[in-house]
C-alpha cells in the first residue's frame, strides 16, 4: 500500500464516520416517500421511530414531491467581460446548449428532481471522458447525477469550493474494471460479476485534481494518479524525444524504454487568424502564427456541483428535505385515516332474536323463523352500527393542509379544483403565487446548471482538440446552416511568441427557460398573438405567412409543408376570382387597361405638380409636359375619354 492510500483510507473512515446519522436519515427519506416507513413514537424519548411498519394510506411524501417536478432544462447563457469576446461567447454559448442536448438531460434531469426534493441535496459530476466520440471527434463530454447516499465529502465543510477532497461509493463490472483500469479483480461476496469500488478525489499538494481508486472489500489499489487531469505526453525515458506510437526504440539515442510526462504547452497546428467586429468588418488578420505554444488549461476545482432544494439557514454542505418537512403531517395523517378505516370496518348491523329462534338461511331471499309464540314478533330487530368519522375527517384533512403549506403547494398548482379561485383568471394567479413561492427552488436550480456549464467550458479547454460543428438555429430543414466550435478561439497572446486559453466570461443560465423550452407554450402564445392581430390582420395572407414562418421557428409539426404551401400561393388570386376571369376573359383586358390608366394618371398628377414646383423656383425653366399631356390631363380628347369610359 502507498503513503496517499494509508492517508485518504483514514480520511475515508472519518468521512463515513461523519456522515452516519445523515446515512440513517437517507434510508428513513426513502421509506416516507415510498410510503413504506415505521410509525413515530413521540413517548419514546430514546427511540422516536416503531418497529412495525406503518400502512400509507396517504403517501403526501410522493404526491407533493412530484407536484414539483420541473422537467425543463435552464439553458445556458455566456456573458462576455469584454466587448472583443462577444463572438466567442455565443459561439459558445451555442454549443453548451448543443452538448447539454446531448448528454441525456432530461433523463439526468428526472432523477436530480426527485432526488434532490426527497435528500434536500443533488450532486452532479462532470467530466471528460477520452474513449467516447467518434471518427470526427476524440473524447467528449459526460454528465452524471450521484446520490446523497454515494457522496462522503470532507467533514465539516459548508462551502462547496473549498472541498479538498471527496469520496464517491460506485458499483461495477469485473470486466469493466478490467477495461478502465486494467486489473483483474474478484467479485465481491454474494455476486457473481460486481464490484463495489471507493473513488476519490483530492487535491494534492500543488492544488491539482489527482484521482485515487480502490475496491471497497479488498481495498485493492485499482488508480493512483496525482494529476490526473495534467495532460500527458510520451517521450523517451534517458533523451526526452517524443515518442512516437507503437515505436520500439528511441530514433535518437537507440533507448527502449519510455515514460509519460506532463504536457505544459502545445503547438498551434496552423495560423490563427483573427477579425475586428464592425460596420463593416475588418479583413482577417494574423493573431498567433503556426507553432505558437499555448499553455495548457489546467482543471483547479473538484468536478462536482451541489444542488440544495433548500438551503440551510446558517449555512451547511446539504440542504433542507422536503420529505423531513412532511414527516410528521403524514404520520399523523395516517394514523387518523388507519383509525377511521378501523372504525368503518367494525361497524355494522345487529339483528335481535328470541331466544332459542334462528333464521333460515337456505331459503334464498325469503327468510324462515319460527315461533313458539306470536309475541315474540316483536322482539326480532335489525339495528345499524355505524362510527361517526366526522371530526377525524376533518383533522386528517387539516393535518395535510399543513404539510402541504409547508413546502409551499396549493390545489391549483397540482390541478385540483381550488373552491377559492372560481374563474380560470383566479386559477392561473393562484397557480402563479404557489410558483412564486417555489421559485427559490428554481433558483437553485438554474444556479447549479450555470455551474455546470462553466465546467464543461472547462473540460472543453482541457481535452477538446479538433474543431466541432454546431448547428446554428433554423428556419425549415433547406435552411440547416453549420458553424464550429474549437478552444483555439479563446487563445489570448501574451506576446507574439506565447499564448493562453481564456475563460473570463460569466456563465448563467436563460431566465426564461420554462417558456423556452416547452414547445407547447410557445406554440399557444403565438397563436394567441396572432388570433388578437398582434402580426397585422388575420385574414391577410402575409400576416398569415409570418405567422407560419414564427411557427416554423418554433419547429411545430409540418409547418415547413404549410410554408412551402403558401410561398407557391402567396401571388396567386382568390380561386373564386380565378374562376370568373377565367370565365370571362375579356375582364382581364379590362383591368389591365385600368390599372395601366391609374398609372398614367398618377405619372402624369406627379409630373405637373414637379412643374409647378420648378416654375415656382426657376420661372425661365422648359415645361416638362406639353399641351398634348395636359389635354390627356383634362380629358379633352374624344377618342380616349370614350376608351376610358368603357373600361
Amino acid at each position: 500500500m502507498s503513503a496517499t492510500f494509508d492517508k485518504y483510507y483514514d480520511l475515508y473512515l472519518e468521512a463515513v464516520a461523519a456522515c452516519a446519522d445523515r446515512d440513517i436519515k437517507i434510508a428513513r427519506r426513502y421509506e416516507l416517500y415510498y410510503g413504506t416507513a415505521s410509525a413515530l413514537d413521540f413517548s419514546n424519548p430514546t427511540n422516536k421511530y416503531l418497529t412495525k411498519k406503518q400502512l400509507a394510506l396517504r403517501k403526501m411524501c410522493f404526491e407533493l414531491i412530484e407536484a414539483q417536478v420541473d422537467t425543463s432544462i435552464p439553458l445556458a447563457r455566456v456573458t462576455p467581460r469584454y466587448a472583443e469576446d462577444a463572438l466567442r461567447a455565443a459561439d459558445l454559448e451555442e454549443y453548451l446548449n448543443l452538448e447539454a442536448d446531448r448528454l441525456n438531460s432530461e433523463d439526468i434531469n428526472d432523477i436530480a428532481e426527485r432526488e434532490t426534493r426527497i435528500q434536500g441535496t443533488g450532486i452532479y459530476h462532470i467530466g471528460w471522458d477520452e474513449l467516447a466520440g467518434n471518427r470526427r471527434r476524440k473524447g467528449d463530454l459526460y454528465l452524471n447525477f450521484i446520490k446523497l447516499g454515494d457522496f462522503y465529502p470532507q467533514p465539516y465543510i459548508e462551502n462547496p469550493d473549498e472541498l479538498e477532497y471527496v469520496f464517491v461509493h460506485k458499483t461495477t463490472t469485473v470486466q469493466k474494471i478490467k477495461q478502465v483500469y486494467g486489473k483483474t479483480v474478484a467479485p465481491d461476496g454474494g455476486t457473481k460479476t460486481s464490484v463495489d469500488i471507493v473513488i476519490c478525489w483530492y487535491l494534492n499538494d500543488d492544488g491539482d485534481v489527482s484521482k485515487l481508486v480502490w475496491t471497497r472489500q479488498l481495498n485493492e489499489i485499482l488508480l493512483d494518479i496525482p494529476n490526473y487531469f495534467a495532460r500527458k505526453v510520451k517521450v523517451c525515458s534517458k533523451c526526452g524525444e517524443p515518442w512516437a506510437p507503437k515505436q520500439e526504440k528511441c530514433p535518437i539515442c537507440g533507448n527502449t524504454t519510455s515514460k509519460r510526462i506532463d504536457l505544459e504547452a502545445i503547438e498551434l497546428s496552423e495560423d490563427l487568424m483573427i477579425s475586428e467586429t464592425g460596420n463593416p468588418p475588418t479583413p482577417p488578420r494574423l493573431y498567433l502564427a503556426q507553432g505558437t505554444p499555448i499553455e495548457i488549461y489546467r482543471i483547479r476545482k473538484l468536478p462536482f456541483v451541489i444542488r440544495h432544494n433548500i438551503a440551510q439557514a446558517g449555512g451547511s454542505l446539504y440542504g433542507v428535505s422536503d420529505v423531513d418537512l412532511l414527516e410528521e403531517a403524514q404520520d399523523a395523517g395516517n394514523k387518523i385515516l388507519l383509525k377511521m378505516a378501523e372504525n368503518v370496518m367494525m361497524g355494522g348491523t345487529i339483528v335481535t332474536l328470541p331466544a332459542n329462534t334462528t333464521i333460515d338461511n337456505a331459503a334464498g331471499s325469503l327468510k324462515k323463523v319460527r315461533l313458539q309464540d306470536p309475541r315474540q314478533k316483536n322482539l326480532i330487530g335489525v339495528y345499524g352500527m355505524q362510527s361517526t368519522v366526522q371530526q377525524d375527517d376533518i383533522m386528517q384533512d387539516r393535518t395535510y393542509q399543513i404539510g402541504r403549506q409547508s413546502v409551499g403547494v396549493t390545489d391549483a398548482y397540482q390541478g385540483k379544483r381550488d373552491p377559492t379561485a372560481e374563474s380560470g383568471k383566479a386559477k392561473e394567479i393562484s397557480a402563479m403565487q404557489t410558483a412564486g413561492r417555489l421559485e427559490s427552488k428554481y433558483v437553485d436550480k438554474t444556479s447549479a446548471y450555470a455551474k455546470i456549464y462553466q465546467k464543461m467550458f472547462e473540460f472543453l479547454l482541457a481535452f477538446s482538440d479538433e474543431k466541432r460543428r454546431i448547428v446554428k438555429p433554423y428556419v425549415g430543414l433547406e435552411n440547416v446552416t453549420e458553424a464550429t466550435f474549437s478552444k483555439y478561439n479563446f487563445v489570448v497572446a501574451n506576446n507574439a511568441n506565447s499564448g493562453y486559453f481564456t475563460d473570463d466570461f460569466i456563465f448563467s443560465t436563460n431566465g426564461s427557460y420554462t417558456l423556452s423550452n416547452k414547445k407547447e407554450s410557445l406554440w399557444q402564445a403565438t397563436t394567441q398573438s396572432f388570433m388578437a392581430g398582434a402580426f397585422g390582420n388575420p385574414q391577410d395572407p402575409r400576416v398569415v405567412f409570418i405567422y407560419w414562418n414564427i411557427m416554423n421557428r418554433y419547429q411545430y409539426p409540418l409547418a415547413s409543408k404549410v410554408l412551402q404551401f403558401l410561398e407557391a400561393n402567396i401571388n396567386r388570386l382568390p380561386p373564386e376570382l380565378e374562376q370568373a376571369l377565367l370565365a370571362n376573359p375579356e375582364l382581364i383586358q379590362q383591368l389591365m387597361a385600368l390599372i395601366q390608366a391609374k398609372q398614367n394618371i398618377a405619372k402624369n398628377k406627379f409630373d405637373s405638380e414637379t412643374q409647378k414646383n420648378q416654375e415656382i423656383l426657376d420661372p425661365t425653366a422648359q415645361p416638362l409636359i406639353d399641351s398634348k399631356t395636359t389635354d390627356d390631363l383634362k380629358g379633352t380628347k374624344p377618342a380616349e375619354s370614350k376608351q376610358g369610359g368603357t373600361a
